[in-house]
């Protein structure tokens, strides 16, 4: 029998690895930005879960997989996820990528133990995490988040390419 599992539920089971690593816990989030802009509203509505907005993962959909052949389930092109933390806006942009920085201490471990992590998963192919081909962009104290007053740091993953196989259960 052959296993399937929706490319949005592989990378929360990525986020979910990366939580169990010693890193702070990453608040993973999945949709259209309207979608992820609601659920972050959700959490400032409530005094439980304010505080876990951030560190953010956040998968933009829809996401495209180009089905092949040859054992593959398929090649996946992720156009956007976006990691984020709260941007200290009393530093200097330069400030913020020094030694103790938001760059430095959150956005790039979370980065790197993310395709470290999803190069671990058994249903991706790719041999290792420094072989996802991808653009990374920096941005630095924006409000990305225009209906909530969050301002934040960002590391923007685009068109993340990997390997997508089936599993199959004998």
């Amino acid at each position: 029998m052959t296993e399937t599992k929706p490319i949005v539920t592989l990378i929360q089971d990525v986020v979910s690895s990366i939580n169990i690593v010693g890193l702070p816990v990453i608040n993973y989030q999945a949709g259209n930005s309207m979608q992820i802009i609601k659920s972050l509203l959700e959490k400032d509505n409530s005094s439980n879960f304010k505080d876990t907005k951030f560190p953010l993962i956040a998968l933009a959909t829809p996401v495209r997989m180009q089905r092949t052949e040859g054992g593959f389930y398929g090649r996946v092109k992720i156009p956007l996820i976006t990691i984020a933390a709260i941007s200290d806006l009393n530093t200097d942009v330069i400030d913020r990528y020094a030694i103790g920085g938001t760059f430095l201490t959150t956005l790039y471990p979370v980065y790197f133990e993310f395709l470290k992590q999803l190069s671990y998963n058994e249903l991706v192919t790719n041999e290792d995490d420094g072989t996802f081909k991808h653009i990374l962009e920096e941005d630095p104290g924006v409000q990305n988040i225009p209906e909530t007053a969050d301002f934040v740091d960002c590391i923007n993953i685009r068109d993340l390419e990997f390997n997508f196989t089936q599993k199959i259960n004998c």
